[in-house]
C-alpha cells in the first residue's frame, strides 16, 4: 500500500471522527438548552418564593398596624372620657395633646396600612405573572426534553452506524500508520 493511499484512508477516518464529534456536539447543545431552561425554572421558583415571603411580611405588618390602630383608638377614647373629669388647664392641655398625638399616629399607621395593601395587590399581580411564566417554561421544558431525547436517540443511532463504518475503515489502514493517527 502506498503512502498516498494511507493518507487518503486517514483522511476518511478523520472525516468520520469529525462527523462523530459533530453528532456529540449536537447532543451537548441540546443538553445545554435543557440545562438553561431548568435554571430559568429554578430562577422563577426562587423569585416566586421571594415574592411570597414579601407578601406575607406585608400582610403581617398590616395586621400589626391594624392592632396598633385599635389599641391607640381605645387610648384616645379613654383620654376623651378623662377630659370630662379634668380639673386643671394643664391636665386638659396634656390630654388634648395626647389625643391629637394618638390621632396623628393612627393616621400615619393607616397610611402605611394602605400602602401595604397596595403593595400586596402589586405583589399578587407579579406572583400571578411569575406563576404563568413558570408554568409556560415548565411546559416548554417538557416539550424540549422530549425533542432532545428523540434527537439524541436519532444521533446515537447515526453515531453507531458511523462508528461501525470507522472500524471497518480503520481495519484497512496499517496498524503502524493508525497508531500515529
Amino acid at each position: 500500500m502506498s503512502l498516498h493511499e494511507d493518507v487518503a484512508k486517514l483522511i476518511e477516518l478523520q472525516n468520520i471522527d469529525l462527523e462523530v464529534r459533530r453528532l456529540e456536539d449536537t447532543i451537548a447543545a441540546g443538553q445545554t438548552e435543557l440545562d438553561r431552561r431548568r435554571q430559568r425554572i429554578e430562577d422563577y421558583r426562587a423569585e416566586i418564593e421571594e415574592m411570597s415571603e414579601r407578601r406575607e411580611r406585608c400582610i403581617a405588618r398590616r395586621k400589626e398596624l391594624e392592632e396598633a390602630i385599635e389599641e391607640e383608638f381605645a387610648r384616645i377614647k379613654d383620654r376623651q372620657a378623662k377630659i370630662m373629669n379634668v380639673q386643671t388647664s394643664r391636665e386638659y392641655q396634656s390630654l388634648l395633646k395626647e389625643i391629637e398625638d394618638g390621632k396623628e399616629a393612627n393616621r400615619q399607621r393607616e397610611d402605611e396600612a394602605v400602602l401595604l395593601l397596595e403593595e400586596v395587590e402589586s405583589v399578587d399581580k407579579k406572583l400571578a405573572e411569575m406563576r404563568n411564566l413558570l408554568e409556560a417554561e415548565e411546559k416548554l421544558l417538557a416539550e424540549k426534553e422530549a425533542e432532545v431525547a428523540a434527537e439524541a436517540e436519532r444521533v446515537r443511532a447515526e453515531k453507531e452506524k458511523i462508528q461501525k463504518k470507522r472500524v471497518a475503515k480503520a481495519k484497512k489502514v496499517p496498524a503502524a500508520v493508525l497508531r500515529r493517527y
